[in-house]
Formats: structure tokens, C-alpha cells, sequence
């Protein structure tokens, strides 16, 4: 049997032991606390770079809607102007002067430009005729410049419809009618490849930026430095924006 002093001995010895593993087990929680503290102060950085990006990108995303905006505009401006011009030369060169009293208290005589509908309507002489086959064959020309393929076709289309369909040009109004459609068509394939530059920009920057962040998500996290393509090649492209 132990005696006393031995018995104590050992008590001190177990206490010992339990402050020992005590002291073990408090730097093990902080140490749990500490690595805690930085996995949420790296997930915070995280939140907020993507957040920031997030804010970058949409700011971004605007300036490019606004600069196309503003192109389209002009595009439309453009057409407008080359609409009246057509117009004007139109009633400038079958129109006629005519003169009538105002029925203002001056009873001054007021000249306006007047356009009658026999003239407007009149079947195309041989020399009216020849400048009509002369600006179809000047669009035929510049259509097949035009080096994007999709563009040259629907082009060709348009143009056939106005000079080989249901009710081919044989008046001088179904002539000025076929020069302001040959405006539009061009105003249409201009604004569709203005828009679809842009949104391929758009697209391109997006893909890239979404892959950066990807990039930096992985080697961050899992130590992932697999360098991963952020560019989309043109027929990638061309299926997201059909």
C-alpha cells in the first residue's frame, strides 16, 4: 500500500498531466480560431474583388451600349438625311412652281414647289430608264466588294426583290421608291454589324474577365495554376450571337 507522500506524488503527477493537455487543447482552439479568422478575412477579400469587378464590368457593359448607341444614331441620321436629299431632288426635278394669293391681309402671291401626280407617276423615259440601270449596277458593284459573305447574300436578295420582283420599277416613283429601299437595306446589314461588334466585344470581355476570375478563385483556394484559354475564337462566337 502507498502511503501518503505517495499517494500525493501521484495526484500532483495526474494534475500535471491534465494542465499539460489542457494548455494543448486551448492552443489547438486558437489555433482553429486563428486559421477560422483567416479563411473568413480571405473569403471578405474574395466577396469584395468580385465586387468589384461586378461593378467594373457593368460600367463597362454601359460605356459599350452607349458608344453603340451613339453610332446607330448617326447610322439613322445618316439614312434620314439621304432620304430627303432623294426626295428633294425628286420634287426639284419633275415638280413646278405654282403661284397663288395668300389669303392674308397683304394678299401677297406665295410660289411653292408642287409635284403633280401624272409626273410623279410617269413611266420611265429611255434616258430615266438608263440612269435607273446605272444606280443598280453602281450597288451591284459595291455589293459584291463587300467582303462578308453573309452580308454580300442577303444583299443580292434585297436588291433582286427590287429589280426582278412581283412589280419591277417602270415609273419615276417606283424608281425613287426602289432608291430609298436600297437606303434602308444598307441602314439594315449597317446597324446589324454595328451591333453585332459590339456584342462580340462585349462577349469577349465578359468570357476573359470570367476566366480571370476563375483563375485566381483556384489558385487561391486549391493552388490550381492550370492556365486555361480566355480567349473565344470567331465561330464560338458566332453561334452564341445567332
Amino acid at each position: 500500500m502507498m502511503n501518503d507522500d505517495e499517494h500525493l506524488a501521484r495526484d500532483d503527477g495526474q494534475v500535471g498531466r491534465s494542465s499539460d493537455q489542457f494548455t494543448q487543447d486551448g492552443k489547438q482552439v486558437g489555433g482553429n480560431k486563428d486559421k477560422s479568422a483567416q479563411d473568413d478575412d480571405r473569403i471578405s477579400r474574395l466577396d469584395e474583388s468580385a465586387v468589384e469587378r461586378a461593378v467594373k464590368l457593368a460600367a463597362d457593359s454601359a460605356a459599350t451600349g452607349a458608344k453603340l448607341k451613339a453610332e446607330l444614331h448617326q447610322l439613322y441620321d445618316r439614312t434620314a438625311r439621304n432620304l430627303r436629299r432623294m426626295v428633294n431632288d425628286f420634287y426639284g426635278r419633275y415638280g413646278s412652281r405654282s403661284s397663288s394669293k395668300s389669303q392674308g391681309a397683304a394678299g401677297m402671291i406665295e410660289t411653292r414647289l408642287v409635284l403633280p401626280y401624272d409626273q410623279a407617276v410617269k413611266h420611265l423615259e429611255a434616258s430615266e430608264m438608263k440612269e435607273w440601270k446605272d444606280s443598280v449596277a453602281s450597288q451591284e458593284e459595291r455589293i459584291d466588294n463587300e467582303t462578308d459573305r453573309a452580308v454580300r447574300d442577303r444583299l443580292s436578295v434585297k436588291l433582286k426583290e427590287i429589280t426582278c420582283g412581283t412589280s419591277p420599277p417602270n415609273s419615276r416613283f417606283d424608281v425613287l421608291s426602289g432608291h430609298m429601299r436600297m437606303a434602308l437595306d444598307e441602314l439594315d446589314v449597317a446597324g446589324a454589324r454595328q451591333m453585332g461588334r459590339a456584342f462580340e466585344t462585349l462577349l469577349s470581355d465578359v468570357y476573359a474577365k470570367k476566366i480571370s476570375d476563375m483563375k485566381q478563385r483556384d489558385e487561391e483556394q486549391f493552388g490550381d495554376k492550370e492556365i486555361r484559354d480566355n480567349r473565344l475564337d470567331a465561330e464560338e462566337i458566332a453561334k452564341v450571337l445567332s
